[in-house]
């Protein structure tokens, strides 16, 4: 599989590449299969994995950011839970993960940039549930009319000539607006020309973009969502190595809708909103969707399987004739989101082969 910009024509990326369950480790090293060899892989997992394949770096989680846990987003979740409704479980499983789990992943791909080494200028996040077909479209060229930002006029990043495509065909989800609104000064969440979202699963990450981020929620008063009294709103750090992770993880949280804190965040949504708003002239739209979040028909096919043909595992598995399928059918990826579906799924998190067909 070749990262590509356009037709013929390649750029190796390093990937980072986020994992929610130990499981997904497989597909990084699948995924390190088809992914020339000068691309490096960080995969990020709660798996003691030390070694998969000479181009991928495993990463157990709590040791990506330098001051924050998967036990320090839970504790946060607790306390807003507690102070709407006198009670919380951060790590109740829903949908085959925990809502501690589900913010800290999140937050371990927006810090990704600042504490992942070697992590190219341009990177890209990738769920280990979705699966690649073929090579995917990242880029597309440059328009004459174009500006390029003055930060790339030297070097040869593929975002002087090219620009970054954020794909569409994303589930609205509307509780994620709202903490959008209050990190950003009541901008509003975007969205694609067909009206589906861009919470699409991966994302090219131009590390600038994504620590004017950061430093903007870290500079936030996060009682009146607005700038710390004397605070440039266009001030960038330069130098981003003393902050705490623990400042804006935290305000991330708090920022989540109460009302539905279960989707009360989207890291996706954020950074796809931010970039198209404040750096237009180096990221696009796609202009078509060309992935799907489950395969066409899984449930159906899952049921026959599991209930027809007696395989109480295998549904949640994807298989050759499905891969070749959706490829033949021009997609370049699609998603197993395992846990989603818990009558036709095996559906145990806490087990080690969680997701995966039993011998």
């Amino acid at each position: 599989m070749r990262l590509r910009r356009n037709r013929g024509d390649s750029r190796d990326l390093a990937v980072a590449v986020s994992v929610l369950v130990t499981v997904a480790v497989l597909l990084a090293l699948w995924l390190a299969q088809v992914v020339p060899e000068m691309t490096r892989l960080a995969a990020v997992t709660n798996a003691n994995e030390q070694r998969i394949a000479a181009n991928v770096v495993c990463l157990v989680e709590d040791s990506v950011l330098p001051d924050l846990t998967k036990k320090d987003v839970a504790d946060r979740l607790e306390m807003r839970m507690r102070t709407m409704s006198g009670s919380g479980d951060a790590n109740e499983i829903f949908k085959g993960r925990s809502l501690s789990g589900w913010y800290y992943q999140q937050v371990l791909k927006m810090g990704a940039s600042r504490h992942i080494a070697g992590l190219s200028d341009v990177f890209l996040l990738w769920d280990m549930d979705m699966i690649p077909l073929r090579p995917l479209t990242l880029f597309e060229p440059r328009r004459d009319s174009d500006s390029v930002p003055s930060r790339l006029e030297d070097g040869d990043s593929p975002l002087r000539t090219h620009n970054a495509i954020l794909q569409v065909g994303g589930v609205v989800v509307k509780a994620y607006e709202l903490s959008y609104e209050r990190l950003f000064g009541g901008q509003k969440v975007e969205y694609a020309r067909d009206h589906s979202s861009l919470v699409v699963h991966h994302m090219l990450i131009w590390r600038p973009v994504m620590e004017e981020i950061l430093q903007r929620i870290e500079r936030l008063d996060s009682t009146s969502w607005t700038l710390k009294d004397g605070e440039d709103e266009g001030v960038v750090l330069a130098n981003s190595s003393h902050h705490s992770t623990m400042t804006w993880a935290n305000k991330l949280i708090d920022s989540a809708n109460e009302k539905d804190l279960e989707l009360g965040f989207s890291e996706y949504t954020t950074y796809a909103s931010y970039a198209l708003q404040k750096h237009a002239n180096v990221y696009t739209l796609a202009k078509r969707c060309t992935w799907r979040r489950y395969p066409y028909f899984s449930w159906i096919s899952a049921a026959f399987r599991r209930y027809v043909m007696g395989d109480s595992n295998a549904p949640c598995c994807p298989t050759s004739f499905w891969l070749g399928l959706h490829r033949a059918l021009g997609f370049e990826f699609i998603g197993y989101e395992v846990g989603h579906n818990a009558a036709l799924c095996m559906y145990a998190p806490r087990e080690p082969r969680y997701g995966l067909a039993r011998k």
